[in-house]
């Protein structure tokens, strides 16, 4: 599924309508249930005694729906998240056969135990944790619309009234399914699919009584026939297509998209501590309105987040983990930021969308004031163009050449669109208009080769007229090298040969770029190698491990050490680095190491949360 689509679905609420599991299985177990319930009542009535003399109508009805249910299944590969969506509807119809529907919490906590039983790794599961949340929420919801509905006044109801009170119950239901999954969406997605509340009310009919039936008796009659195509497989795409038509229309609403911050995982527990206090009913009013309260003033705090603010002391860079390619985010004291590169965008998997993007609204950034393509190869500036479409940019930096690629007008594209001004970087300019810390440009000169030869778009000569750039920030220095090759690095001026602090190692550590006299010269305290794992490049060279470990430089890689940022202060000379991987909670050995490694574990669970 291509990433635009899922994202519009993402945006109207409705992305569990593309996943094969809980969403369509239970849609195939309602619609099945009802159809058969509707046809074997209205059978003549010798023929429903005769039958019910050893089953009730129900227990009929399950022995004909399961089998449907379980071939929808089998039809969509029987994938781990479709067959625990079997598990839980088996069990949901094993209460009803057994006389228990009125104990639907019980059926629930059976089929728990049992995926949980057989693979405890599951709990981590994003299908798993919202599929056991929503259908909680809609057993608690099927107890209230219950108990709602018999109250007294109701039996001369008109058809306009009843149709009104199951319309308030379906867009109850929905409401109340966004709200409680929200966090859970927001930590996995960043995404706020208030959409849903509205588009889930025409989506889900539209899918459960006409897509998914049609789909799946399609298919029945297809094998039943034989034929080599789907029968009927046109009608079937123009129904798919009235929906992506549906949603995509509803996607382009301005504000539809709404990103946030993950929330942590402390505040989640809180929040659904409150959700499940405020739906008890037997606790007192106060309590469940503390509850409620609690709930709601999450939600606000994770809607309106505080956003991105310098405090004049402190500042960050981070070398993000975006596999084969480059991408560094700088965050100054005077709340500027700075985007160098975005990593590479792929046919299924875009970096900018997937990585760099979450991360930036995990730190509650919205606007970018400068963004560097340092030089046009997709694993540098491919992430960049959703990043440049999606999020507010101030200026475009480039290194003055066009390259006939597709992801080249792609990217020139998102800068028209979205009117972000474009200039050429060159030697001695200053990147940032003013504050404390500077950026200065070392790389490309201003020579005299015109930026349309065809010699400078491929190999060596585009590396090397690749933009570099150096951060002096107080006492420390950074120099983001991008993949300038060793004739580059001789042509640099003289701040590209001083000592630095950090240095973001050339070309993903190739051979190329391997110059140890230059390494000797800016000796930094730590380099940082941007690469992904099992390349076939063969990047980092072992030769450049071996150049910088003789010299005792501290190295970072981010296919070993995932995400890597350095932190400093304005009013010091201390300086920190951090790499993912010192935060990974660890299993701890009980008879080793019972309390010494749990303490730090939670000490890399505090360092998590504080470094966000």
């Amino acid at each position: 599924i291509e990433q635009e689509l899922q994202d519009w679905f993402m945006a109207t609420g409705t992305v569990h309508l593309l996943s094969i599991s809980g969403s369509h299985l239970g849609l195939v177990a309602a619609v099945g249930y009802g159809l058969v319930r509707f046809l074997i009542v209205r059978m003549p009535t010798m023929i429903v005694l005769t039958i019910t003399r050893r089953l009730t109508i129900s227990q009929l009805v399950i022995l004909c729906t399961w089998p449907a249910v379980a071939l929808y299944t089998l039809l969509a590969g029987a994938e781990l998240a479709t067959v625990r969506s079997l598990v839980m509807i088996t069990m949901a119809m094993a209460a009803v056969w057994l006389g228990r529907d009125r104990h639907l919490n019980h059926a629930m906590a059976v089929a728990l135990l049992l995926i949980v039983g057989h693979d405890p790794r599951a709990l981590f599961d994003i299908s798993f944790q919202l599929s056991f949340l929503s259908v909680f929420v809609m057993i608690r919801m099927i107890g209230l619309t219950a108990s709602w509905d018999k109250e007294p006044g109701q039996g001369g109801e008109s058809w306009v009234s009843r149709a009104a009170r199951y319309g308030g119950n379906a867009l109850s239901f929905s409401a109340v399914l966004t709200v409680t999954t929200f966090p859970l969406v927001a930590f996995y997605f960043n995404q706020i699919p208030w959409l849903g509340v509205l588009t889930n009310l025409a989506a889900i009919p539209f899918t459960g009584f006409i897509l998914v039936p049609l789909g799946l008796g399609l298919a029945i009659v297809t094998l039943l026939t034989g034929a080599d195509l789907l029968v009927w497989g046109d009608g079937l795409e123009h129904a798919f297509t009235w929906l992506i038509d549906g949603v995509h229309w509803f996607a382009m609403i301005p504000g539809a998209r709404w990103p946030v911050p993950a929330p942590s995982v402390p505040a989640m527990t809180l929040f659904y501590a409150g959700a499940l206090v405020a739906s008890v009913q037997t606790l007192s009013t106060r309590w469940r309105t503390a509850g409620a309260g609690l709930a709601l003033a999450l939600i606000a705090w994770w809607v309106i987040p505080p956003g991105h603010r310098g405090d004049g002391d402190h500042w960050r860079v981070t070398f993000l983990d975006v596999g084969q390619g480059d991408s560094a985010f700088v965050e100054l004291p005077d709340g500027q930021t700075v985007l160098i590169d975005g990593g590479a965008r792929h046919d299924r998997f875009d970096m900018g969308r997937s990585v760099v993007a979450p991360f930036l609204w995990n730190r509650g950034i919205s606007h970018i004031d400068h963004v560097v393509g340092t030089h046009q190869q997709l694993d540098h500036v491919g992430g960049l163009i959703w990043i440049l479409r999606h999020l507010s940019v101030g200026q475009f930096w480039d290194q003055g050449v066009e390259r006939q690629e597709q992801f080249v007008t792609d990217l020139a594209s998102a800068l028209r669109s979205r009117d972000i001004p474009k200039r050429a970087a060159m030697q001695g300019e200053e990147l940032l208009g003013s504050g404390p810390c500077r950026l200065t440009v070392l790389n490309p000169q201003d020579d005299a080769t015109p930026a349309d030869d065809p010699s400078v778009h491929t190999g060596t000569d585009l590396n090397n007229r690749s933009i570099v750039s150096r951060l002096d920030c107080g006492a420390h220095s950074v120099l983001f090298a991008a993949d300038i090759e060793t004739g580059g690095l001789h042509r640099l001026p003289e701040e590209g040969h001083r000592p630095v602090t950090v240095l973001k190692v050339p070309h993903h550590g190739a051979r190329s770029s391997l110059d140890q006299e230059w390494i000797r010269q800016i000796h930094p305290q730590f380099a940082i190698i941007s690469v992904g794992a099992a390349n076939p490049y063969g990047h980092p060279a072992p030769a450049v491990i071996q150049a910088y470990e003789e010299q005792a430089i501290t190295l970072y890689r981010t296919d070993r050490d995932g995400a890597v940022w350095i932190q400093g202060r304005l009013s010091g000379s201390d300086l920190t680095v951090t790499s993912m991987r010192e935060l990974v909670i660890r299993p701890v050995d009980v008879w080793a190491c019972p309390w010494r490694c749990e303490y730090r574990n939670w000490q890399r669970v505090l360092l998590s949360i504080s470094s966000r």
